[in-house]
Order: C-alpha cells, then structure tokens, then sequence
C-alpha cells in the first residue's frame, strides 16, 4: 500500500508466483488442506505521522467454484504514530564551573527527536547570557540557523534519531567577579506532538571567582643528594637537585633556569652534566622540558629548552638533576652556588597578564639551600635565615694510598714469613714513580724492628718499589700483589689508585752462604774476640777464621768470620782434604760416654774423642765456650762431598751433668760443622 516502502521481503511467497508491479500471486494448483502464503512487507514513509495504512487484497479465486466466502479477511490497516519526542539538553562544555574575569565560558545546546515520527519545524530560542560578551564561536550550529539577536534556533525538520546542536560562547566580562551566570533555553517545539518532557536540562550557570590578587611568584631550592663520587683523577662528581616551584597565583610561562658554574666555581669547575627530569610536573596543563642536549653548566646556558614547554602551572612544580665534577684541589673554601629562575605570568588562554602601567608581569627567584622551595629551610645545615641561602660543597680530602710490606729471612726459602722467620731492621726500601698529576715522587725509608715499611700518603700514579740488599744476606723470593711485576729486589708497575692500599708486599732474604739447612743460627750475644779466634785456628787446624755468613757483634767491634774456600754440601766448615785434623769440642757439662764419631778414610786414623773433649773443656773459660757439634747426627755427614766420619746417636754421645747444659730435643740436628758462640 501507498506508505510504505518496499523491503527485500516483500513478495516472499510459499507457493506459486508473484509479481510485485501488478500485485499478481499466480498460486497455481492447490491441493485439498493445502495452503499458500504470500508476505507483503514495507517501511513506513517518513511523513506518515498521523496517517492510517490499509492493506487489501482480493479474495482469492480457481476454475472451480466457491460457494461461500465466509472466513475471508481481506484486509488490514497500520495507524502510523506521529509523536516527535523531542528531547533538549543544554551543557557547560568549557569545564571550569568557576571562572575568572576573561575565562571563556562554552555552552552546548542538544536537540534530539526520541520519538517516532518525523518532526517538522522545530526551533527554540537560547541568548547570549548577561556577563558574557560573545566570542566567535558563540551561535555554531550543526543544523538550521540561528539568530544570535533573538536567539531563534531554527532547526527545521530532524527526523527520528538525529541531533542538532547549538554553541553558545562567550568571554566573562570584567566585574563580573562574584556573580552567576546562568544560560536557559527553551524547550524545542515542532509539528508534531512531544508527549513527554522527559530528559529535557534547560538552563546551566557558572559561578564567576571573584577578581584574584595577580601575584607572580617562583620558588627554587637546591642541595645536594648522595655521597660525592671520587673519580680516577682524584676530581669529585657532585649531584645537585633542584626543587621548583610556582607558588604565586598565575600561570608562569617562559620559564627560565640559569647555572653558571664556571664562574661560580672558578678553576674548580671541571664540567657538568646529566642534567635530567626526576619528577615531572603533575598538572596537565604544565609542561617542562629540559636542555639536556647542550648544557654543561660553562657559561649560561638555559638549563630549561627554550624550543620546548616552558609553562608550569599555579601551584605545580617539577624536579631535576644534574652532576657537576669538581677539582678539590682548587678548593680553599667551600663553594658556594645558587640557580636564578623567572618567567611571566598568564592567564589561563596563555595570555600574558599586565600590571597597572600596561608591563608583564613576571616572577624571578634564586635558589634556597634545602629541599623545599615553600620555605626558608631553617633545618638545613646552610640555612642563614633568608629564603635565598646559596649551596655549599665542601670537598672531602682526597684518600691517598699506601703500600707497605716486609723485609725478613726466609730459613726455609719458599718466600712466605712463617713463624720464627723474623723480620730484618734497617733495609733501605726506595718508592719511585709518578703520580696521576704528574709529580715525580721519591721516597726513602728504613725497615722498622719488625721489618717492616710503609709509604703512606699516596696520590694515585704509577710506582715502583726497590729494596737496597741488605748486608750478609742473599736474594730471596720477592712476593708482591699479582698485579705488580716482580723483578730482583723490586716490584714495578703499581697502579696505585686513590684511597687504594697494596699489603704484604715481602722481601724474603737468605743468610749469606746458608743455601743448606739451618740458615740461621739466631741470637748470638757478645763475645771476646781474642779467644774465640785462637780457638778458630785451632779447630780449624789452620789459620784464619773458617765460616762466612754470620756476623758476631763483639761489645764494641763487629765480627765476621770469612771461609778461605766456597760454602757447599752440608757446610763444610774443615779445609778441604782433612776432615779430621780439628779437635771436636763441646761443653764441659756434658760429659762424653764413648767416641761420638769413627774417622773413616781418607780421614786418617781414629782419635781418642775422649780426650779432645775433655782437653777443651778445660782450656776455655766458661763464658767463652765454643761448641763445635761432634758430627752427631743419626745420617751420614757430608764433607766437602766426602763420608769422613761414622755417626753416633747423640744420646749415646753425652751424658748431661747438669741441668743447665741440658739441650732441647734434636738441637745439634743438622748443625753439622756450625760454631754456636755464646
């Protein structure tokens, strides 16, 4: 039927034919029970609104005959509604419900058909409030026209579902401070009728601030966070911390961060860097960029990137960091350092804001010494009661190194001081070498009683350490750290750094001529030279004193004994070919049991052993006894490579007499052709 549109639907049939032009549904043969069906189908016109549809068809008709046409229905009508629910809603659209004096304020008019008929004619009216003085954008629309003098909306038709929308627009005026503007429109009307009023919001008002006090202000403090970082130079790497803030009542744009560090430090400054946003500011409408690319704080650079944001809102504020490197050695009194900041006040469109005589007005400020750019930081340790305090540094000394070590005899030669290996007085050690800056360096000392030496005081640098032989001793194994090289008597290449200590650093020496067991026999007392010599001769069997290697200081003279012939073997201290011409001669408090020792070729014959001892013992006086150990060992004695004698047991050799000459177990052990003087 007329009022409808035709949908993909239309024409469906279960039977037969059918054709949509001329209406014809040819169903053809229909059996006894049999039924055909045929769907006409269509969408509403627009503008039906009101109207009734009926649908008719004819009654249907074959080669035979109907006798009746009861039950037929051959028609049906639709009443199509023509309500137009139209719904209208006004909103604030600027968002800030309460402005200021030259905020803009946005109103937003929706008007949109709920209903289910088209609605024709439709307007309402809106003006301009009171207050606001229209902008540019005040009487856009999305549909129809408007006339901002009567503030008709006239939106024609809008059918089922659409929307159109009006803006209403415009800047608060001055004086308006304190007062409430409100927009009211009214409902829209069309053709058709609107049933309900539900949903419509007709008015909305904002609250205009009263005129605020224009204060520009900027607050800014700085410290110092973390320890200073010594670098390899011997410079300190120092972490400042800004803290900045806007404390006034306006926008500051422009922002503006100063550091002169190269003419605030002077020669101290080494360079600067890393300078980066730690925390960033937490309005939306802030935006802070920094000049991390090219600063580095050598003449004045803007720390802020003037080519990015440079805006931070009222009362927001942001952090940053950089690091600056120091030369401590150009320091002679704290350095004292301060940031200047500024910018320019605007109003929330960014517009820069004017003082009385038509000037910008600004905000500048350097820095305070603490954390907190609120206040004057009483508690922090620079504070000198005002609000622009200057951040000092104080460089720590710098930590120099040391490296010490030890000078001692190795009895057993295997370069570790073991128990009992004491330390050698009075060996000359010598430090050379450079320091990192440059500066030659020589010192000399001296092993104190312990053997011990120390160069404390250290730059870091490049050093080696020498040791002058000492007297009377042979080169032993030097150990160093494993990063030194060793050399004979010396360690170089130490890479000494800044506060660095190298340890045990040893020196082992050798008894001069004691390559064999014992090296040493230690701590022998003063003794008259005269005797003692005259004994010599005679044990030795010819003249002159027999051993090296051991000085004997006397009570005033220094002694040393000097073998006419190379030390080897077992310490061969008889002259070479006759190993038995000396008398053997021990204590005389120990008295021999039986000969402790049968010459054997090419020693020659046998001698009484008794009686030598006793015939030494006689002829020296007690405090001058000279003990040569009688060969005694439980394996064979080595004499200038030849076997000269048959050993004894000791304990089969001597008998004690008293307590006094009584010897700790094993004491002549390997002392074979020693002088023990006491």
């Amino acid at each position: 039927p007329a009022g409808l549109t035709a949908t993909a639907g239309n024409g469906a049939i279960t039977q037969g034919t059918y054709d949509a032009t001329t209406g014809l549904f040819d169903i053809g043969t229909l059996n006894i029970g049999e039924t055909a069906t045929l769907t006409i189908e269509g969408t509403v016109d627009v503008g039906e609104g009101g109207n009734a549809i009926t649908n008719i068809t004819t009654a249907a008709s074959g080669d035979q005959p109907d006798p009746t046409t009861d039950g037929d229905d051959l028609d049906e009508s639709v009443v199509v509604d023509a309500n137009a629910d139209l719904v209208t809603v006004k909103r604030l659209v600027s968002g800030n419900p309460t402005p200021v004096e030259g905020d803009v304020v946005t109103f937003e008019i929706e008007v949109t058909n709920n209903g289910t008929a088209q609605a024709t004619n439709v307007s309402l009216t809106d003006l301009l409030p009171a207050g606001l003085t229209a902008t540019a954008g005040n009487g856009a629309v999305t549909q129809g026209t408007y006339d901002a003098a009567t503030g008709l909306f006239d939106i024609g038709t809008l059918n089922v579902g659409e929307t159109a929308t009006l803006t209403i627009e415009g800047t608060v005026d001055v004086g308006e401070g304190g007062n409430a503007i409100t927009n009211i429109t009214t409902a829209a009307t069309g053709d058709q009728p609107d049933p309900t009023t539900a949903g419509d919001d007709l008015d909305e008002s904002v609250a205009v601030n009263p005129t605020p006090v224009i204060i520009a202000d900027l607050a800014i403090a700085k410290s110092i966070v973390g320890e200073p970082v010594l670098t390899e130079l011997g410079n300190y790497v120092v972490t400042y911390q800004l803290v900045v803030e806007n404390t006034g009542t306006v926008d500051l744009d422009d922002l503006s961060l100063l550091e002169d560090l190269s003419t605030q430090f002077g020669s101290a400054f080494v360079d600067a860097g890393n300078l980066v946003l730690v925390t960033p500011p937490s309005d939306a409408g802030s935006s802070i960029d920094l000049n991390s690319a090219t600063w580095n704080g050598s003449t004045s650079i803007e720390i802020i990137d003037t080519t990015g944001g440079r805006l931070l809102t009222t009362g927001d504020s942001f952090v940053a960091q950089f690091a600056v490197e120091i030369d401590p050695r150009a320091v002679t009194d704290p350095l004292e350092n301060q940031v200047a900041g500024s910018g320019s006040g605007v109003d929330s469109n960014g517009n820069p804001i004017l003082d009385s005589t038509g000037n910008p007005v600004t905000a500048d400020d350097v820095s305070d010494s603490g954390t907190d750019p609120g206040s004057s930081n009483p508690g922090d340790p620079a504070d000198q009661g005002t609000s622009d305090d200057p951040t000092p540094f104080d460089p720590p000394p710098v930590p120099t190194g040391e490296i010490t070590g030890t000078v001692f005899q190795d009895d057993n030669d295997d370069g570790v001081q073991q128990a009992g290996e004491g330390g050698i007085a009075g060996v000359e050690i010598t430090l050379t070498g450079t320091d990192i800056f440059g500066n030659p360096v020589e010192m000399t000392v001296l092993t104190d009683a312990n053997g011990d030496y120390t160069f404390d005081g250290l730059n870091a640098g490049n050093y080696s350490v020498t040791q002058t032989q000492p007297d009377g001793f042979d080169d032993g194994i030097d150990i160093g750290d494993p990063s030194f090289t060793a050399d004979n008597d010396a360690f170089s290449n130490i890479q000494l750094g800044f506060g660095q200590s190298f340890a045990s650093n040893t020196f082992a020496e050798r008894l001069q001529g004691a390559s064999g067991n014992p090296p040493r026999i230690q701590g022998l007392p003063p003794i008259s030279i005269s005797p003692l010599a005259n004994l010599l001769n005679g044990f030795a069997g010819s003249p002159g004193p027999i051993y090296s290697g051991v000085p004997i200081n006397g009570n005033a003279n220094p002694l040393s004994l000097d073998s006419g012939r190379a030390v080897t073997g077992g310490y061969a201290a008889i002259p070479e070919g006759d190993c038995c011409a000396a008398e053997p001669v021990v204590e005389p408090c120990c008295e021999p049991v039986e000969p402790c020792c049968e010459p054997v070729d090419p020693c020659g014959e046998a001698m009484p052993y008794q009686e030598n001892l006793v015939q030494q013992a006689v002829e020296m006086p007690t405090d001058e006894m000279v003990v040569a150990p009688a060969l005694l060992e439980e394996e064979s004695v080595i004499m200038d490579q030849q076997e000269c004698c048959e050993p004894i047991p000791v304990d089969q050799c001597c008998e004690p007499i008293g307590d006094d000459c009584v010897r700790e177990p094993g004491f002549l052990k390997r002392f074979s052709n020693w002088l023990l003087f006491r």
